[in-house]
């Protein structure tokens, strides 16, 4: 994980009095993925008729719904019990317009960065799926929303459950499910959903018949750290040996800290293991900087709704949605990385400058920023251009600088054949990390 930058948004001009739904411009020339993430128009369509909404909008439809969220903006950052966001039907309808696709694509960019190194989508013909405090389904439509547009239609079958402490969550979480499934046959079959109101204790399985893949979005920051050894003993008892565990979180200074603290709970027991986003459990780089935490900026195309209520609050989810997270798996052991202290990982999309390239990599002790001037041709360093957040990379002989280390023509910027990932995993892969 690193602080990147996002693609610049370019205005389309004054707002009318009634707005049509259209997606934000993007350029691709300056600090972006060649393809920016974005939510299925059918998502877009599934949550605008669930909540009523009919283009083009209204001015005071959308003052409401601006209203709604800074509300609950309000209600996160003063401290507030999170579920006052979901007790209002209003504030429910503004957390759908708003928060709900921005959290949902933050799982985009981690399954993604799973799918390049191993399959977790493909591994067989059903996926049991648990969402810890699944508030109104977002993380599982974002699963169903991902496996739809990367084609894991074939021979998935999901069976999920979801559990949350808010009753009203919860039917918005089937109602949301069962309508995605309605709207999108190109998604993935559904086979069985469970939808529980309470807390993670209410589920009494074993890892043998437990869960291929557990998320929980939002929901380590809302914990209090004397229960982070409780749920972290829970997610190791439903996880199945060769399961995964994603941890999203919103991105900030203070839940980065506490993403930490769990993370040594969770990582406490010999048989969970890290997969990402560092390559080694040890003391994060950036855990005692008073300044600077491990965050993503994830360049996102986002529904036309969410700029127009940015353009109401002066909030920038349309120019970039941050988030922090924490891939591990139940198995045996990682391998000694095969090239040792030459190994790193990039932890950025590559941010492109006039006249060079950089990007952020982390071997789990330290975090360089590495500069690559457009004038270096060296085939020894080509992978650089065409590096990609998750990748292993070998590097050597780079020359520090005042802020970054530079990539010059004999340095060695490689793309690795080393298998980083659990050896209980290798199996699995689809091709070399």
């Amino acid at each position: 994980m690193a602080i990147t930058s996002c693609v610049c948004y370019r205005c389309a001009g004054t707002q009318p009095q009634k707005t049509a739904l259209h997606r934000t411009d993007f350029r691709h020339d300056h600090m972006t993925p060649a393809t920016p993430y974005a939510l299925s128009p059918a998502f877009e369509q599934i949550l605008a008729r669930q909540c009523g909404w009919v283009e083009p909008f209204s001015g005071p439809v959308l003052a409401r719904l601006a209203a709604g969220v800074k509300k609950i903006a309000d209600i996160y950052t003063g401290g507030r019990e999170p579920c006052a966001a979901f007790a209002d039907p209003a504030l429910r309808a503004s957390y759908a317009a708003y928060y709900l696709p921005c959290n949902a694509v933050k799982l985009f960019p981690v399954l993604r960065e799973l799918e390049r190194c191993r399959s977790v989508l493909g591994r067989g013909p059903r996926l049991r799926v648990l969402d810890l405090g699944c508030g109104p389904g977002t993380l599982i439509a974002g699963l169903l929303d991902f496996c739809m547009q990367h084609g894991k239609k074939a021979a998935l079958e999901l069976d999920i459950t979801a559990i949350d402490r808010d009753g009203g969550n919860c039917s918005s979480a089937r109602e949301l499910i069962q309508a995605y499934c309605a709207a999108a046959p190109e998604a993935p079959a559904v086979t069985a959903v469970h939808i529980l109101t309470g807390d993670v204790h209410r589920l009494a399985m074993s890892a043998e018949s437990g869960f291929d893949l557990i998320m929980a979005g939002n929901l380590v920051n809302e914990l209090s750290a004397d229960r982070h050894a409780a749920i972290s003993r829970r997610i190791r008892a439903l996880l199945k040996p060769d399961g995964i565990v994603i941890i999203l979180d919103p991105g900030t200074h203070q839940s980065f800290k506490n993403l930490l603290q769990f993370r040594q709970e969770l990582l406490g027991a010999q048989e969970i293991h890290l997969l990402a986003p560092c390559l080694q459990p040890g003391s994060c780089p950036l855990q005692h900087c008073p300044d600077a935490w491990c965050h993503e900026k994830l360049c996102w195309s986002p529904p036309g709704l969410v700029r127009l209520i940015d353009e109401r609050t002066g909030f920038t989810k349309h120019k970039g949605v941050k988030f922090s997270y924490l891939v591990a798996t139940r198995g045996a052991s990682p391998a000694r990385p095969c090239e040792g202290d030459k190994l790193w990982r990039v932890v950025s999309y590559v941010i492109r400058n006039k006249g060079e390239e950089r990007l952020y990599v982390c071997n789990g002790r330290e975090r360089r920023l590495l500069r690559r001037l457009a004038r270096i041709t060296s085939a020894a360093s080509a992978d650089f251009s065409v590096s990609e957040r998750g990748d292993s990379v070998t590097v050597t002989g780079a020359e520090p600088r005042n802020g970054f280390f530079d990539i010059g023509p004999d340095a060695v910027f490689r793309k690795s054949s080393c298998q980083a990932l659990p050896g209980t995993l290798a199996a699995h892969l689809n091709q070399p990390c």
